[in-house]
């Protein structure tokens, strides 16, 4: 099985000069928990929920006046829509992270890979495999 048999095909993005406000509203309106953000048809980071939550409302940064560019991963680890999933299964556990981009050969985003979607669309082995492990909080790279 390979990551493009299991990812959330074309996922909804935005841009770097992107406010909080309208990620988060993105997120509420397409169910999802990351956001990629693409310039110039590249991926150059993510917004999670949790980056709105820890990096904009507990720094009380304006949600308003903030921006993606302020507060994404930069370069965060992606996948190819080619790998196996198990590779992708244990680069994911390897980096304690929940979703991760997906790329095609020519590095366009095609999508997304979650452990929701491992868990509805894979086997319960490995969908278990993925979500036994605890996640620790993640403090490196991120824009301070």
């Amino acid at each position: 099985m390979r990551v493009r048999d299991v990812m959330t095909k074309n996922p909804v993005c935005a841009g770097p000069t992107t406010t909080v406000v309208a990620l988060a509203r993105l997120m509420a309106d397409s169910n999802c928990g990351e956001i990629p953000i693409c310039k110039d048809g590249r991926l150059v980071g993510v917004v999670t929920d949790r980056d709105v939550t820890c990096r904009t409302v507990a720094r009380l940064l304006d949600p308003e006046q903030t921006k993606a560019a302020d507060i994404m991963t930069l370069l965060p680890v992606s996948l190819f829509e080619d790998d196996s999933l198990a590779n992708a299964i244990a680069v994911m556990e390897q980096e304690s992270i929940r979703r991760a981009p997906v790329l095609n050969a020519t590095g366009t985003l095609v999508g997304i890979l979650s452990q929701v979607d491992v868990a509805m669309r894979a086997s319960y082995r490995k969908a278990g495999k993925m979500l036994a492990k605890p996640r620790p909080l993640p403090l490196a790279n991120m824009r301070a």
